[in-house]
Parts: structure tokens; sequence; C-alpha cells
């Protein structure tokens, strides 16, 4: 029954022309976690030190065929799986700002895991935007396992949203990306906030991970990079443009 709701939603959400190439793709997937030994794995022995750590459940990769979402956007979407944690840690605790000014956003938030690592400085407010039901479900229920004396930030928050509809808040920003989408997405929420700097110059970052498609960031003349290695860059609004152009 599994197998045919995910065939079914596959073909809902792909054309003639992208199907033969998805069904590909989730073969040689799923080959190789078969010839690796991951695939009949128990899930008690996929448990990341992480999840050991909070009690949640954030490790399980989940290919966005096997999820119900209802946004014709899925097409464009990565499959989840879970943000390196000492990576990603590593680079929110280096940026240069005063957390207590900042929202933390992250884009295609998941099960939730950089939402509990974010939570853990004092940011005004931590949100996630995720599109599937189900896997929003999950990161909220993980944030209500988060330890009072762990949770610093201000608000801690997943919606149940598209990321090309959800509204950005007027504040300086942080956003996270985890490659969540494809080029067709990004470049849809890299003009939201394009348009967002125009409205309201301020302070934003973006920290992207496995910048599929930073291309869309670096055409833009309103950020500037500070930070990049092999696996991410992190960009920071520039104020002097967005001023004059203002002017």
């Amino acid at each position: 029954m599994r197998v045919v709701k995910r065939i079914y939603s596959a073909w809902s959400r792909h054309s003639l022309g992208t199907l033969p190439q998805l069904i590909a793709k989730n073969f040689f997937y799923y080959l190789k976690e078969l010839l690796s030994g991951r695939l009949f794995r128990e899930s008690e022995e996929q448990k990341s030190e992480f999840d050991v750590a909070y009690g949640t459940e954030t490790e399980k990769i989940r290919e966005i065929g096997s999820l119900d979402i209802a946004s014709e956007n899925a097409r464009y979407a990565v499959r989840y799986q879970p943000s390196p944690q000492n990576f990603v840690t590593e680079i929110i605790h280096a940026l240069p700002i005063d957390y207590n000014q900042f929202i933390f956003m992250d884009f295609g938030a998941g099960k939730g895991r950089v939402l509990l690592i974010a939570a853990q400085l004092p940011f005004a407010a931590v949100i996630g935007i995720e599109f599937s039901r189900e896997l929003c479900a999950v990161a909220i229920d993980n944030i209500s396992k988060i330890a009072p004396n762990k949770r610093i930030a201000g608000q801690v928050e997943c919606y149940y949203n598209d990321v090309t509809l959800h509204p950005l808040p007027g504040s300086p920003l942080v956003c996270y990306f985890y490659n969540p989408f494809d080029q067709l997405i990004m470049q849809a929420v890299v003009e939201r906030l394009a348009s967002s700097l125009k409205d309201r110059p301020r302070e934003i970052y973006i920290i992207y991970i496995h910048p599929e498609h930073r291309a869309i960031f670096d055409a833009e003349a309103y950020w500037d990079v500070i930070d990049e290695s092999n696996h991410h860059v992190i960009y920071r609004s520039r104020l002097d443009k967005l001023l004059e152009c203002r002017q």
C-alpha cells in the first residue's frame, strides 16, 4: 500500500518527461543503500548522537515521494535528510551578530534539527517553514522535547507552509538553507528576500549548505560573501547597495 501511494504521489507531481529520471534516481539510490546494508538497518541503529541526546527523531532520511505534500512545488523539492550537527553549530555560533536582534529562519525545516540547534542561542525567535505536514508535525514534536535549560531563544516554532508564500519578518534575519529545493524555488525565494530588503533595508545573513544554486545569490547585487568553503557559503546583505537603490 505504501509503495502504491508513493507511485501515485510521484505520478501526480511529475511530468512524463521527468518521471523516468525520478525512477532511475530512486532505483540507484536504493540499490546503493541495499548493497551497503543500510536499507535494512534497524531504526534503533540509525539513531544519531544528536537524537540520543535530545530524545528526538531527526536522522531518518525521507524521500519526497514518500510524503503526502499538497503543494505543487513538491516536484522541485529535495529529499529530507538531516543537517550535519557539528558543522552547522560551528557556523551559527561564528556569526558576527547580536543574536537578540535577529530572527532565525530555516527554509525547509524538515524534522527540525537545525531549529533545535538555533534554539540554544538567544535569537529573538527561531522559525521553521516546512511544506510537508508530516515532517512539520515531527518538527513540532521535537521542539516540545527541548529541555528548558537548553531553550534560550525567545520563540521556537515550525509552520506548515510553502516557502514561496510564508511572510518574511521585517526584523534582521538569519536565513538557513540546506539545499532544500531546486533552482526554480530558490530563485523565487531569493527574489522575495530582495524585495523585502528593498522595502526595509536591514541585516540579513544567508547560510547556504551544499549551495547547489549559489549562482542565484551571486547574481544579485544585494549580497556579499563573508565566508565560504567547498560545502557552504554565507552571505550578508549589502546595506550600502540597498540605500543607493532607495535614493
